[in-house]
């Protein structure tokens, strides 16, 4: 079987290694391991935290993302916080947005966030969602979950921002971190779509593994049904 993917794969982009797309989407410090907010733009109540600072608060353990992260309404502050980047991108390219977000506390309660992608010259919304967190915990290893968006772009310059939309703020954070964007199909995350992303997905389509630049028809899973979009991809740019 595994041949069988890789032989079709190889028939298929041929005609695909003589095209590529260089269309980046790259976030300035999306992990926040400067240990500051450099490249964001931040407003409100927005911190760099570290895990001995979460533990001295009640946590335990330590994140597995780094040593830093991005704290929204800490040391009980309000909920106001937004933080932005803008960032260069190329009209109808397709990426996709990863991060990780949680809610820290010793107690029961929730945190919500609200995600934003759009257009900066023209202001058009690209993708807009919520996640509301209720499973808080103060185990730092575990208080992240990863979330992966897509948007196409309609020009060359877009804008994200994470606005903090809880309701709570005692004794409870919301924790952002590893904040990606990516060109739809930049498998080995290099900028561009081109035939240097080959090898890396033959090998994420082969070993079972899950890239959110893999997964070209959306489905949460890298498997046989990406390669047309994929090859469809390279050969459009």
């Amino acid at each position: 079987m595994r041949l069988h993917f890789t032989s079709i794969l190889a028939v298929h982009i041929i005609v695909a290694l003589a095209y590529s797309s260089s269309a980046w989407g790259q976030i300035v410090n999306g992990d926040v391991e400067t240990g500051d907010l450099s490249g964001w733009q931040p407003t409100g109540t927005v911190s760099i935290s570290s895990d001995q600072n979460f533990r001295t608060a009640g946590g335990v353990g330590e994140f597995t993302t780094g040593n830093f992260v991005v704290a929204l309404g800490g040391a009980n502050n309000p909920n106001n916080g937004f933080l932005d980047q803008e960032f260069i991108t190329t009209a109808d390219a397709n990426y996709t947005l990863n991060f990780d977000y949680g809610a820290f506390s010793v107690y029961v309660g929730a945190q919500s966030i609200e995600i934003t992608v759009e257009d900066v010259s023209s202001g058009q919304t690209l993708l807009r969602e919520t996640i509301l967190d209720s499973s808080t915990t103060n185990d730092l290893q575990q208080v992240f979950d990863s979330y992966v968006f897509q948007f196409k772009a309609t020009g060359t310059m877009t804008r994200l921002t994470f606005a903090d939309s809880s309701t709570a703020t005692f004794a409870i954070d919301g924790i952002v971190d590893n904040v990606r964007v990516s060109l739809l199909g930049d498998v080995n995350q290099d900028g561009g779509v081109d035939f240097a992303d080959i090898p890396a997905f033959i090998e994420i389509l082969i070993g079972g593994a899950f890239l959110a630049e893999a997964d070209i028809n959306q489905d949460s899973a890298v498997d046989f049904a990406d390669i047309p979009g994929f090859i469809e991809i390279l050969i459009a740019r």
